[in-house]
């Protein structure tokens, strides 16, 4: 930690020491910028640009390109930078940390003043300035047809386009984190064209606000990659874009290193990464997305689970009995999670599509194995009785079980057993019959190997109903309950009602302090049991 504050001030000074004119100046030793070739004025604007003109619009979204410092140059500044550090003296990855911030606050110095400067020079007011890149000579921005011209006059401009205005994209996108620092991300877009083709992005708490980075993106790294599912603001023709106004969220759904398609498409330039042949980029990225929301048990990955992927199973299993019985599974298709793909797992997938059929759960696959194997019993009760509610216990015994559904609640609070139901409906079964089938299922034999937790986990009025989805064991003993609140009904039907979810948990587990629970929320609009 002292070391990362040591790298954090050691840049402070460097930014606070070096000069922002000195970006100005002719470099002694290299050329400052790239040979250009010369063009009129007219010669600069693109030809949608000079149509847009003719129109006599008042004022046009633009993208400007000024000239480029050559690499030797740039390189020569990230030295300078580099400087203010004890390299000798630092791990490997405190290096390629110190080189990263470097090279960011290097081509920030090159960039940001000089575009800013050019801004100034045109008289362009604050709300039409746009984005200034910090990693190419690009600039977005908002000018009328006289700033045009005169920006065209320029030595340092070498192309003006027309730009969209900022646009807003609602969809899901798939990118992979090119290079990641402390406060920011540069992020290769792999599908949906509303970009530029290869648009190489930029995440940072300077256009999202503050702590955004760090709350969002802390968890990612170079070469993963991303499904963004939401919305974000974004300029074109702007050589990089920065995200603003997210809107959404990211999840990871692979690393680059185990999708070759990708990687090889991919080539460094200056400024970031372009891609080549992007066509079949987009079409691989998409399919990776799709199979990374299909849900468990959806093998062919048609969004519903049915006989066709125990079809699929079984002929896999068919396929690798014929060839090499040792050969590793995978996770997608092992359905009871055995190490083996076989005609086991096709038959609890058909089980769990003849149970969907006949709305006899709700569930996903995953919490209809665990209440399968009565892994997880979930009971409905009434309204909460003597401050029981998020109350955990741990059962030991028949007795304690008994002793919970009878002094906890009473029997007439009792609902139902395998399965909820509203404490309103009419279909309400016998209490007795619950408490009966509860203790059949949890008895002594049960109870010489298992405890259970149990908790009351949530209430109706708030129209959630707890589905568990994975019950994970540490090697000392403690237990991870993944648990999903889901609303079947949407928000515009109520439900009444406490919930008691019973988890079986290893007999080492006495407190309920060793048990610790994921909890997140899932709305669906489909309605009834």
């Amino acid at each position: 930690m002292k070391k990362l504050f040591a790298l954090l001030a050691a840049t402070a000074m460097l930014l606070c020491s070096v000069p922002l004119s000195a970006v100005a100046e002719e470099a002694d030793e290299v050329q400052m910028y790239v040979d250009l070739q010369e063009l009129t004025p007219e010669e600069k604007l693109t030809e949608e640009l000079r149509d847009e003109l003719a129109l006599q619009t008042e004022r046009i979204p633009v993208g400007i390109w000024r000239r480029n410092y050559t690499d030797e140059y740039k390189e020569q500044k990230i030295q300078e930078y580099l400087s203010g550090y004890d390299l000798d003296n630092m791990t490997e990855k405190e290096r390629v940390d110190a080189k990263t911030m470097a090279r960011n606050a290097a081509l920030k110095d090159l960039y940001i003043p000089a575009g800013e400067a050019l801004l100034d020079d045109l008289g362009v007011a604050v709300e039409d300035r746009g984005y200034i890149s910090m990693f190419a000579p690009t600039i977005s921005c908002t000018l009328t047809p006289a700033q045009i011209l005169q920006a065209a006059e320029r030595d340092d401009v070498t192309r003006i386009s027309l730009s969209g205005v900022p646009s807003y994209v609602d969809f899901e996108t798939v990118f992979v984190v090119t290079e990641k620092t402390e406060d920011s991300a540069y992020l290769l877009q792999l599908t949906e064209q509303k970009l530029s083709d290869g648009l190489y992005a930029v995440l940072s708490d300077e256009k999202l606000g503050e702590g955004y980075f760090a709350d969002n993106f802390a968890d990612y790294a170079e070469g993963d990659i991303l499904l963004y599912t939401g919305g974000y603001w974004y300029a074109e023709e702007n050589g990089t874009a920065a995200f603003d106004r997210m809107k959404g969220s990211f999840r990871k759904i692979g690393i680059l290193a185990e999708h070759k398609t990708i990687a090889d498409a991919m080539e460094k330039t200056d400024t970031g990464y372009t891609l080549h042949d992007e066509g079949a980029v987009q079409t691989y990225a998409l399919q990776l997305a799709a199979h990374s929301k299909a849900e468990f048990g959806d093998v062919n990955y048609d969004g519903s689970i049915n006989a066709s992927d125990a079809a699929v199973i079984l002929i896999d299993a068919a396929e690798r009995g014929a060839t090499d019985t040792e050969r590793s599974t995978d996770p997608e298709r092992d359905i009871n999670g055995d190490g083996f793909v076989n005609a086991s797992d096709a038959a609890l997938v058909l089980s769990y599509a003849a149970a969907l059929g006949a709305k006899a759960t709700t569930l996903g696959l995953p919490a209809y194995l665990l209440e399968l194997d009565h892994t997880v019993m979930r009971v409905s009760v009434a309204f909460e009785l003597y401050g029981t509610s998020g109350k955990k216990m741990i059962l030991d015994s028949t007795e304690a079980l008994t002793a919970y559904f009878t002094e906890t609640y009473q029997p007439r609070e009792i609902v139902s057993g395998a399965g909820f139901k509203d404490w309103l409906s009419s279909d309400r079964r016998d209490p007795d019959a619950v408490r009966s089938e509860i203790a059949a299922v949890y008895d002594d034999a049960f109870f010489a190997e298992h405890h259970l937790w149990a908790v009351q986990i949530t209430e109706g009025d708030l129209q959630t109903l707890p589905e568990v989805r994975g019950v994970t064991t540490a090697g000392d003993g403690s237990v991870t309950i993944d648990i999903v609140n889901k609303n079947p009904y949407g928000y515009g039907e109520a439900m009444e009602g406490r919930f008691v979810v019973l988890v079986a948990v290893g007999k080492d587990v006495t407190d309920p302090a060793q048990v610790t629970e994921n909890c997140s929320f899932e709305l669906t609009e489909e309605s009834g049991w």
